[in-house]
């Protein structure tokens, strides 16, 4: 029986403890208290940069636990409890999966050993406070929103379309000086919001207001055409709206937390909402309405109430037909990896008349900047999306095979990062040998002063040091340099080994996998796939 070691990293940083300190920790652990144990008979899974909070998207897990499910190991070990997972539902089940496999599963910073009863109770208590610990936290910050909202204040971020922000500063009741942000509004923009509004109400649809705005050339500050993502955003946004008795009902109806009294409203002021969305590192999410805190903001509304939950209605109205359309199709596998040739735009899958002929879903992959222009901006053809799903997975396949399409990218890769390493080392060794040859040249210099302490040879010896001590200074800048691209050298890497293990999973594992989990696992593995009128290019993730 053999002995799985994992370790995980959510970033390619120098701080925290590193992959490799991870694995030599449980090395020594098992020496210690395994000694039977013979290196030959320890496999280690080790991922860099992806994230704990879910285990579909972490290939050598995936792989670790397949080997657990095939009875080939007798204990999996890790460092720290959260570097397997993070939470407690998702460690329950996999503590269930590994006492039915008969696995031992050790961490070695809490000292946890599931194959005694007392080492599986306190498991699931540490699961237990680590998880109210992460919730505590959410609560604090919570609490801490809401005070501030308290006082309208903008707390910063991107500013929403028709405002920019104005700073004032005020005195508090300690006699301290403080700062606070607030909404100024821009004329040119605020005259767009207006138009938004208006034409939404009359269409009743974000596809329609959409296509108004592209027809005429209405663009975004950012000179972007507007999405219907980007629409929804400004046509639910409160700051729009003016405060008065039937917005304020209006949001106590909908569950949000509103931090203000209805006297307290004045016909005038616009809202402010906190905690509308929440952002991770690769996404960001609408909260629900339950979750936003909503206050009486220090700027003037610029939509009336009646105008504004008109359209909140009509959005919500359309809701159920925007999500059937979302789901429609769950076949795809290039979904969010897909780019159009010509415009750059992502391509979205779209069942043909042919759906479901034969037992096949059958579908196709449109350009979204097509469809949304009406074929006015872009005129691509469609991606037969069957066929191209099984092109690309096919390519991937071959990774292993020498002059593939991917195989060149992983061997580019790989001596870009080989030719940076040795570039580094060359100049790390040039550098050593300047600053070897300048501190000697120093010690040479204060060797003769003490032989002579002549005024003159003082002086001059004074100015020689300083001028060698700078090009020390410049020569420790250039090191420092040199080590910062050592270290994204050495993500690059890592990150060309990740990639490796993710193919060599897809490719293992492909027929076993939904379609979720495929897509997920594609994702990791392709930055993106370019299709041009029949010709599909591949590039994966960190080789562009």
């Amino acid at each position: 029986m053999k002995i799985a070691i994992y370790s995980r990293k959510s970033k390619f940083t120098g701080k925290g403890e590193s992959i490799e300190n991870q694995i030599e920790l449980c090395k020594d652990y098992i020496q210690i208290h395994l000694p039977e144990t013979k290196s030959k008979d320890i496999d280690v899974f080790e991922e860099e940069g992806i994230s704990g909070k879910a285990t579909k998207n972490r290939p050598q897990f995936l792989k670790m636990m397949e080997g657990v499910k095939k009875q080939k190991y007798s204990h999996v070990v890790v460092y720290r409890l959260d570097r397997i997972s993070r939470n407690v539902g998702d460690f329950s089940k996999l503590i269930e999966e590994l006492n039915y496999c008969k696995v031992s599963f050790i961490s070695i910073k809490e000292q946890f050993d599931t194959s005694t009863p007392m080492g599986r109770a306190m498991m699931n208590i540490a699961a237990v406070f680590s998880q109210l610990e992460r919730e505590t936290i959410a609560e604090r910050v919570r609490d801490n929103m809401y005070m501030l909202a308290r006082t309208g204040r903008w707390l910063g971020g991107i500013f929403p379309l028709g405002f920019n922000s104005t700073k004032e500063e005020y005195v508090n009741i300690d006699g301290k000086k403080r700062s606070a942000h607030k909404f100024k509004p821009l004329q040119e923009e605020v005259k767009l919001v207006r138009l938004i509004y208006s034409k939404f109400l009359e269409v009743q649809s974000l596809t329609g207001t959409e296509q108004y705005l592209m027809a005429n050339e209405i663009k975004s500050r950012n000179n972007n055409y507007f999405t219907k993502k980007s629409l929804k955003n400004i046509l639910t946004n409160p700051c729009y709206c003016t405060a008065d008795k039937n917005s304020y009902e209006h949001f106590v109806e909908l569950g949000c937390q509103v931090c203000c009294e209805v006297d307290e409203i004045d016909n005038m002021h616009g809202f402010i909402a906190y905690n509308r969305t929440s952002t991770g590192k690769s996404y960001q999410k609408e909260n629900e309405c339950s979750e936003w805190i909503i206050a009486v903001g220090k700027h003037k509304g610029i939509i009336s109430s009646s105008d504004w939950i008109k359209a909140s209605k009509i959005l919500q109205r359309n809701r159920p037909l925007a999500d059937r359309r979302k789901v429609h199709n769950p076949i795809s596998l290039l979904s969010g990896l897909l780019v159009c040739g010509d415009c750059g735009h992502y391509m979205r899958p779209k069942p043909n008349s042919h759906y479901r002929a034969k037992g096949l879903d059958v579908f196709d992959y449109i350009c979204e900047f097509k469809e949304r222009s009406k074929k006015t901006k872009c005129s691509m053809d469609n991606a037969d999306g069957n066929d191209i799903d099984n092109r690309v997975c096919e390519e991937l396949f071959k990774y292993d095979i020498p002059d593939s399409m991917v195989d060149k990218q992983l061997k580019i890769a790989k001596l870009l990062a080989e030719d940076s390493k040795n570039d580094n080392d060359i100049a790390r060794d040039v550098i050593e040998n300047k600053t070897k040859d300048i501190n000697e040249k120093i010690s040479n210099l204060i060797l003769s002063l003490s032989k002579n302490l002549n005024d003159s040879v003082l002086e001059y010896v004074n100015l020689e040091i300083t001028k060698l001590d700078k090009q020390l200074d410049i020569l420790k800048k250039e090191r420092d340099k040199i080590e910062i691209t050592s270290e994204s050298v050495s993500s690059s890497q890592k990150k060309y080994n990740e990639i490796t293990n993710s193919l060599e999973s897809f490719k293992e594992r492909y027929n076993d996998l939904t379609v979720v989990e495929k897509r997920d696992l594609l994702h990791l593995i392709i930055e993106k796939v370019t299709w041009n009128k029949g010709h599909v290019d591949i590039f994966l993730s960190g080789c562009l």
